[in-house]
């Protein structure tokens, strides 16, 4: 199977992973909606089922705040986002300042697109309440003190074959 990564010409195929479970779905012109997935604000991507509940308010006021980041992230790169940070602002005010029902979250969660900025506090892979490989690999490499080559020569060096290292 190719894995694509960053924009790819002449194609309309999109295919989603679950960095947690590894369950991938694939198809013309999907969302990941249609595969019941999220993308978190650090690209984590992962199925719904790897939510626990979450309170919608607290929710909602995350993805204003996180609105708020990325726009001032983008000021200082690149300038001209003032207005984008007052309306943030303003967002997140109005938001503390008025008592919505369940349908007025739905709609600000709809709005700001939460499926392709998840919260971090709610990412399954940013809580840590799963934990990747690679996660767990750098881990490992950083408290023996270690680097990849010198687990790899390591290896080698006590291993004939996969087979014997499984043993």
């Amino acid at each position: 199977m190719k894995i694509r990564n960053g924009f790819v010409s002449n194609s309309s195929s999109s295919s989603f992973i679950c960095d947690v479970c590894g369950h991938n779905e694939s198809g013309y012109d999907i969302s990941l909606e249609d595969c019941e997935m999220y993308e978190c604000v650090h690209g984590h991507v992962f199925c719904e089922d790897h939510v626990e509940d979450f309170d919608k308010k607290e929710f909602c006021l995350e993805l204003l705040k996180n609105n708020l980041t990325q726009y001032q992230e983008y000021q200082k790169l690149y300038g001209g986002y003032e207005k984008h940070i007052e309306n943030a602002e303003k967002s997140i005010d109005d938001f503390n300042n008025n008592d919505y029902d369940d349908n007025d979250y739905d709609d600000i969660m709809e709005k700001n697109e939460y499926r392709y900025s998840f919260p971090e506090k709610y990412c399954p892979i940013c809580n840590l309440s799963s934990i990747r490989d690679v996660d767990a690999l750098n881990y490992l490499l950083k408290i023996t003190n270690k680097t990849k080559d010198e687990i790899d020569i390591e290896i080698r060096e006590k291993y004939n074959s996969l087979q014997d290292l499984n043993k």
